[in-house]
């Protein structure tokens, strides 16, 4: 799928994409792509820090708590992101091992 995070069609789409998913439980994989819309001055930025959790192992997450923003995406907006999302890694790592 390609997406801008700050695009609020694409927001709303990610309700009706996660009900898919559940429904298609092992049978459908999701690929995501970043398409920047020009209209959309934080969506750079947000596609980055969005790749940078990538490495970390924490893509999903990430995509997921930038889309439950709904346009929230200011360096500062960002950078809080990026800390519940590892915060959160951190408590279902402790609670699995």
């Amino acid at each position: 799928m390609y997406g801008d995070f700050q695009c609020p069609y694409c927001a709303a789409a990610q309700s009706i994409l996660r009900r898919v998913h559940e429904r298609l439980d092992g049978r459908l994989r999701f690929a995501f792509r970043h398409m920047l819309l020009p209209v959309h001055p934080d969506a750079g930025n947000a596609a980055q820090a969005a790749e940078a959790a990538a490495a970390q192992g924490a893509f999903w997450p990430m995509h997921d708590a930038l889309y439950a923003a709904r346009g929230r995406l200011s360096l500062d907006d960002l950078a809080g992101h990026a800390s519940a999302t590892r915060a959160t890694r951190r408590d279902a790592s402790t609670r699995t091992g």
